[in-house]
Formats: structure tokens, C-alpha cells, sequence
């Protein structure tokens, strides 16, 4: 009899569905003392500039178990970023390949094997969301507990945006254009698209002879933001020709960002360096054509 019923077991485990999570996206045959090759790092940013990728943190006050990690694969790397929310673990990861990187086995197949171009699966043991922006990135975790489908979708897609997965062209194409302070009215902005960011230009003239200029490249988020990290302010001069006679740089605070109202169509400077310019309230100028 238990002869019999260690058969019966035994028969149960190895038809049961198998499910796993390994380090790359294939199962493979190791020998024994053969560690995976995953090389630890100390910073997101390590791991994104080993690998090329735009790993963020999400949007969370509390994260816990923060580990980050590259793995080597065979004709690529994959970045993997580890965090717990609410006692909930997580993988993200980022690498550039179309291979499924989820490293999650449901029978002898990854979950996303036989998938293609973005894709979520969710089910009681597993969440996993996977989506393609220059690379392949992928948000999973192999014990759900109390997330639901929707809060994980939620998480996924905001990592998604921050991730820079999101096609901004119809914004960046709608923002694109001169804009006037509504408050000082003596500043006003161009925006120039240019695909994967906008080129902005702000001027503000003290006189007819000189002008204050700012120059960035920024980029949208999904809060309604546009994000630089590279803005240089000049003061410039002219003669009475209109000539440039100098272009001084004041001063270089390249972070900050915008804000747009969609309500009303209007572009403010909240996270501008000097105070002054926090005040600006951009609209857009409409031209028309006679």
C-alpha cells in the first residue's frame, strides 16, 4: 500500500504543471556548481547603463528589498531591477531581444513563448506584463498574494509610461508651436517636435537691446509633465542693427520641468529654477491665415 501511494505521488508531481522562474529566458542545462551569471550592482542607474535600458522606480512611498542585478545571456544581457511592494515581490526587467525574458515557465513553456509584441498574463500563482519600446521590458512577480488583476495592471502601465513606452507623437506634435505668458507678457516660448522629445527655447526681453533666453530638451510623463535635465540660460545683447553683440551664459540649473493643463491649454513653468518664472502661464499662439 504505500508502495503504492509513493507511485501515485510520485506520478502527480511530474504531471502537475510546472512552473518556474530562471535568470534567462530558455531553461537550461547546468552543471552542478554552476551558478546562474547574474552579477550584482549597486544602482539602477549601473544596471541601465550596462544595458542600455530606462529601468525606473515605481511611484511608491515605501519599497523595500531593493536588489539590482545583470544577467548574461547568450547574445544578450538582461537588467533586472528587484523591489517588494506590501510585501509583494517584484522583477522588472529590460533586455534587447525578442525572446521572452520573463523567465517564467507554465509547463515547458515561457509564459510569453508563443506571444508576440506586448502582452499581460494573470493568474493565481503568477502576474506578469510585458511590452516593447527599443528593447523588450517585462514587470512580473511569482507570488501575488493580495494584489489584485487591476492594481497589478495599474502598476504595469505606469511603469510602462515612466519607462518611455508611451508614444508621445500626437502630444508633442500638438504642443509644438510659439507660446505667450499670459502673466508677464513679456515672455514667450517655442516648442519644436522632434519625434522622442521637444526642443524649447524661452525669451524674455528686459528691453529692446536684450533678452534673457533659456535653452533645453524635455520630455512628457504620463502626470502631465514635460521633464528636462539640461537647460542653460543666456543673456544676450544686441545693437541697434539687431545684431547679436554678446551671449553670456548666466547661469546652468539644467533640472526642472512643465506642466500642462488640458483643460485649459495652458503651459506652466512650476519647475522652473528662479522664481520669477514659476509664475509663467503659457498659452499658444494661434496664427491665422489670410
Amino acid at each position: 500500500m504505500k508502495k503504492t501511494l509513493s507511485l501515485l505521488l510520485v506520478v502527480i508531481m511530474i504531471f502537475t504543471l510546472a512552473f518556474a522562474m530562471t535568470a534567462c529566458g530558455e531553461k537550461e542545462e547546468q552543471e552542478a556548481g554552476m551558478p546562474n551569471p547574474m552579477v550584482e550592482y549597486s544602482s539602477l542607474d549601473e544596471i541601465n547603463d550596462a544595458c542600455g535600458c530606462s529601468l525606473v522606480k515605481p511611484d511608491r512611498d515605501v519599497l523595500t528589498d531593493e536588489k539590482y542585478f545583470v544577467i548574461d545571456c547568450e547574445g544578450y544581457k538582461i537588467a533586472e531591477y528587484q523591489f517588494t511592494i506590501d510585501r509583494t515581490p517584484f522583477s522588472f526587467r529590460y533586455a534587447d531581444t525578442s525572446e521572452d525574458i520573463s523567465g517564467i515557465y507554465d509547463g515547458e513553456n515561457t509564459i510569453f513563448a508563443k506571444s508576440e509584441g506586448d502582452d499581460t498574463v494573470m493568474t493565481d500563482t503568477y502576474k506578469a506584463s510585458r511590452w516593447f519600446s527599443e528593447g523588450q521590458y517585462c514587470l512580473a512577480t511569482t507570488e501575488p498574494g493580495d494584489i489584485s488583476n487591476d492594481s497589478f495592471k495599474e502598476l504595469a502601465d505606469k511603469m510602462k509610461e515612466k519607462s518611455g513606452a508611451v508614444d508621445w507623437s500626437e502630444t508633442y506634435a500638438m504642443l509644438e508651436g510659439d507660446w505667450q505668458d499670459t502673466f508677464s507678457e513679456r515672455c514667450t516660448m517655442t516648442l519644436k517636435n522632434e519625434g522622442e522629445y521637444m526642443d524649447i527655447t524661452v525669451h524674455w526681453g528686459d528691453s529692446y537691446a536684450s533678452y534673457a533666453q533659456w535653452d533645453m530638451t524635455a520630455v512628457a510623463y504620463d502626470d502631465g509633465t514635460l521633464n528636462y535635465s539640461d537647460c542653460k540660460e543666456s543673456y544676450i545683447t544686441m545693437n541697434e542693427d539687431g545684431d547679436i553683440v554678446s551671449n553670456e551664459t548666466k547661469k546652468i540649473d539644467p533640472n526642472g520641468y512643465f506642466v500642462y493643463n488640458a483643460e485649459d491649454k495652458i503651459l506652466s513653468w512650476e519647475g522652473a529654477s528662479e522664481d520669477s518664472c514659476k509664475d509663467c502661464r503659457f498659452k499658444k499662439i494661434e496664427y491665422v491665415e489670410l
